[in-house]
Parts: C-alpha cells; structure tokens; sequence
C-alpha cells in the first residue's frame, strides 16, 4: 500500500509544562518558554495538513492547554475535516474544560499515566498530586462524553506495573489503554530503557491481554515488532516500524521529522510547504525502504519487510537511524548492543 499523505501528523504545539516528566520526548519547559508557534502560524499549518489529505491530527507539546488558544486550533481542524485527537497530563482538564473539548469533537484524548499508583506515577512525573489529578481528568472526560485512551510509556521503573494498568484505565472508564514504547532518543536516556528480553516478555503479555480484555477495554500498543507475535491473520495490517510513511511529527522549530522520536530534520515549514516536504525529502523517500538498512540485525533479519525494527533506537543508540535495532528481543543485537544491554544490567 502506498500512501500520498501520512495518516497522522503529530504536531508539537508548544514545549510550555505543568509537570517536569523524566522522559519527555520534547525536552518541554516547566512554566511558559517562548512562543514557538503563533495562532496565525498555527491556523496555517492546519490548512496545510487538512490539504495534503491527512486523516489525524495528534496535537502535542508540552501540554497543549497551557496554550491560551488551544480551542481555537481545535476547532479550525476539526472544521477542516480532521479527526482530531491530543494527550494531556491531565492537570488542567476540570468538568468545563472537559465539556469544551466534547462541544468542540475532539475525536479522542490521551491521558498520560505511567504507574498504577500515586508513587510511581508521581516518582515519573515529579508533581505532586499529578496521579490523582491524571485519574479526575479521565473521569471528567468520560462523563463529559469524551473518548479516553489511557497513555502507558513502559520503563525500568514502571514495566512491573503493566498489569495493574489495565485495570486502573479500565476502571476509570478509558476505551482504550496504550502502550507506547520509550525510546531513549528523549530526556530520559537509556537508563530509563528496558532490556530487550523484559520488552519481548511484556509485549507478549500485552498482546494476551487484548484477548483476555476484549469487550471490556481495547488493549493497543506502538511497537514495530508486534506483527510477529500475533496469529498471521490478525498480524497482516501491522507492517512495522512506520517513521515517514503512516506519520510523521512537526516541532516547535517547525521542522518536519520521521516520527515522534526521531528527531532527524527532513524539511523545514519555513522553508517548504507540508506537502512538497511529505513528497519530496531525500529524508522520507530513504527511510520509507527498507533496503536501506544495511548494518546490524535488522538488515539480515527475516522479518525485515514485516517489521524493520524500530528507526529511532538505531539512531539513538549508533547515531544512525539504518542501522540495527538495540531493544529487539527476537534477533539481537551481537556487537555495541551486548555492552548497552550489559549497562541496564548494572
């Protein structure tokens, strides 16, 4: 399947912080910082996604209702056409607010929650009463008629957890729980990773307990590797690592980059329109075949077409998004990545 406009484009609206997370893929500011992206700005880039043919529009940050504006670039989106959908903390989310977002059809919010407990989600996210604040905002947007995913970004301190996050996001009335794997091209780096065989025992795990949760709960996950765990005929519509090709990001900087994770500038919005960045980066077009993953694991691999490994944790570990996967759990890395499983162990 060939794809003229990606299905989702992540958008950085601002790096403006309530909480101080030790993970943060944006590298967000606590407090207000500079306004990276005006409304006008804003409103333009809009148009530009709506006319490329996108279907999702994932409004991130920071956290996107510290901005002042931020139903006003809801509500010029889904006026567009787009299905529109962000994830917050959930600090800021009262019963009105959670009523605004339903008048104005955002499709879905994220609630991002990294421990089934006051402690570890807190220990993570470095704010007092974050966790409490978090589970209010799911149960405000499900009594306000919003649909709920429940964020869980799996690392050393919270993978136990997997389980019981389930059932937390289950009882606060979430649709959906997902897993989003941590890449330690972000703040936290790889002391934060899990090693590869904890994230093949719990991507089996989590694969079971979509089955074991079905009609209860969706039970969802972003792991390129996922279609070699399940039954061929539910693995056909996984096709891997996705970077370029099914999504892309855009950042403060109003750079264009592969995926949420990948920070390797394939165009720049001031520069370039969306569309002719999405057709035409030397950037996109390479990393959207696999041939040219030449090194390490991945490139040998049988399950190269199927899966191609995860792009930013090549980058982040080699400083080369073609080359192989450290965090695979299914063929392993034999060389660099021997000495970074030997430092998670430490």
């Amino acid at each position: 399947m060939k794809l003229k406009s990606p299905l989702y484009v992540v958008w950085e609206t601002t790096l403006d912080c309530n909480a101080r997370c030790i993970h943060c893929y944006s590298d967000a500011c606590f407090g207000h910082g500079p306004d990276y992206w005006s409304l006008e700005e804003g409103l333009e880039l809009i148009d530009q996604i709506a006319d490329a043919g996108v279907l999702i529009l994932a409004l991130s940050g920071g956290e996107l209702l510290m901005r002042p504006d931020w139903d006003k670039l809801v509500e010029h989106a889904v006026d567009r056409g787009l299905r529109v959908t962000f994830a917050t903390n959930g600090i800021l989310v009262t019963p009105d607010v959670a009523r605004r977002i339903r008048e104005l059809g955002v499709f879905n919010v994220s609630v991002s929650l990294d421990g089934a407990s006051s402690e570890t989600h807190e220990a993570i996210r470095k704010v007092p009463r974050i966790f409490e604040k978090a589970c209010e905002a799911a149960r405000n947007l499900v009594a306000a008629g919003v649909r709920v995913t429940i964020n869980y970004t799996p690392m050393r301190p919270n993978i136990h957890e997997a389980p019981a996050m389930i059932k937390l996001a289950h009882s606060l009335g979430a649709e959906k729980i997902n897993l989003t794997e941590y890449v330690y091209t972000t703040r936290g780096g790889v002391d934060l990773m899990p090693r590869p065989e904890e994230l093949g025992d719990l991507m089996e795990f989590w694969t079971k307990a979509g089955q074991d949760w079905a009609g209860k709960i969706e039970v969802d996950w972003h792991d390129c590797r996922v279609a070699l765990l399940l039954p061929e005929e539910e693995a056909d519509p996984y096709k891997g690592c996705g970077a370029g090709y099914t999504h892309c990001r855009v950042t403060v900087d109003h750079d264009v980059t592969p995926c949420v994770v990948l920070p390797v500038p394939a165009g720049n919005l001031r520069e370039m329109s969306f569309r002719e960045i999405w057709e035409s980066a030397p950037e996109l077009h390479k990393i959207r075949s696999r041939d040219n993953i030449t090194s390490g694991n991945c490139a040998a691999c049988e399950f190269k077409s199927r899966c191609g490994g995860c792009r930013a944790a090549a980058y982040a570990w080699y400083d080369d998004a073609y080359a192989g996967d450290p965090t695979c759990w299914i063929k392993p890395e034999m060389d660099k990545a021997l000495k970074y499983q030997e430092s998670l162990a430490t």
